[in-house]
């Protein structure tokens, strides 16, 4: 692995499955690509982080819609076996 991308991941105090993730994606990346990734390291992981972060709330969201439908649907079936 590149030793200043390593550097960087101790800096940010990126976690072990992020580092493993990014690690494996810059090794693919050309030389002329990786030395971009070096370069703006924090704003493009600060980026992902944020992506990563929407996706949990949105996944949130979609829970806690779904628990209310479940609930809602549970109340309808009992006040329906209440008025038969």
């Amino acid at each position: 692995m590149n030793s200043l991308l390593q550097k960087l991941f101790d800096e940010y105090d990126v976690i072990e499955k992020d580092r493993y993730e990014i690690s494996q994606i810059f090794s693919l990346l050309p030389d002329y690509k990786k030395k971009l990734v070096l370069e703006k390291f924090w704003e493009i992981y600060s980026r992902l982080k944020k992506f990563e972060r929407d996706l949990i709330e949105e996944q949130e969201i979609l829970i806690w819609d779904s628990i209310s439908r479940i609930k809602n649907a549970i109340e309808f079936v009992k006040l329906k076996q209440k008025i038969n």
